[in-house]
C-alpha cells in the first residue's frame, strides 16, 4: 500500500505524482480500452499510439485525420491535477447523458467514486473544453480517473485491475 504522505514529491501541474504521470497512466488505460474494444469486435482507434505529448490543437487534428464522425464516440482519458478524490465524466453539449453515467455507474462499481457526470458550458454557450467543442462526434466525453495528489486514487490507479474501465459501453 502507497504511502504519498510519507513522499510528497508532487509535480501537480504537470498531474503527476511520483508513482506515474498522467500521459503514463491515460496511455495504459487507453491501449488496455483499445485491446477490450477489439475484443468485443467494437471498432476503436487511438490517437496517441507511441509515447507523445500533443498540443491541443494537434490532438483535435487527429481525432478529425481519423476520420472521426457525428455517429462516432470520443473518450478523451484524464487524471485531475489536485482535489479531494473520485472521478469525473464531463461530457459533451452535443451528447445524450446515457453513455457518460453507464461509464460512471460502472466506474463507481468498480472502486472509483464519482463526483459527478456533468456537461460543462463555456462563455459562448459551447463546450468549455476544446477536445468536446472542436471535434466531430456527438457523444464525446472527458472520464477523469481521480487525482494525481491523492493518495486513494493513486493507489487505485497503480494497483486496481483496469478491467471495468471499457465494459460500459458493451451494452451501449
Amino acid at each position: 500500500h502507497l504511502s504519498l504522505r510519507r513522499q510528497r514529491q508532487m509535480c501537480i501541474r504537470d498531474r503527476t505524482n511520483t508513482y506515474f504521470k498522467e500521459k503514463d497512466m491515460t496511455k495504459k488505460i487507453s491501449d488496455y480500452q483499445k485491446m477490450r474494444f477489439d475484443e468485443l469486435g467494437i471498432p476503436a482507434k487511438r490517437t496517441r499510439i507511441d509515447d507523445e505529448t500533443l498540443n491541443p490543437a494537434e490532438r483535435v487534428n487527429r481525432v478529425t485525420n481519423l476520420g472521426a464522425k457525428v455517429s462516432d464516440i470520443l473518450i478523451s482519458n484524464h487524471i485531475n491535477n489536485a482535489g479531494s478524490g473520485g472521478g469525473e465524466v464531463i461530457y459533451s453539449l452535443k451528447s445524450k447523458n446515457t453513455l457518460p453515467n453507464m461509464i460512471g455507474n460502472a466506474l463507481q462499481a468498480a472502486g472509483l467514486p464519482i463526483r459527478s457526470v456533468y456537461q460543462r458550458i463555456g462563455k459562448n454557450g459551447n463546450d468549455f473544453y476544446f477536445i468536446l467543442r472542436n471535434t466531430e462526434p456527438a457523444t464525446s466525453m472527458i472520464i477523469e480517473y481521480g487525482f494525481a495528489n491523492n493518495e486513494e486514487d493513486t493507489n487505485r490507479l497503480l494497483y486496481l485491475s483496469l478491467i471495468h474501465i471499457s465494459e460500459p459501453t458493451r451494452p451501449y
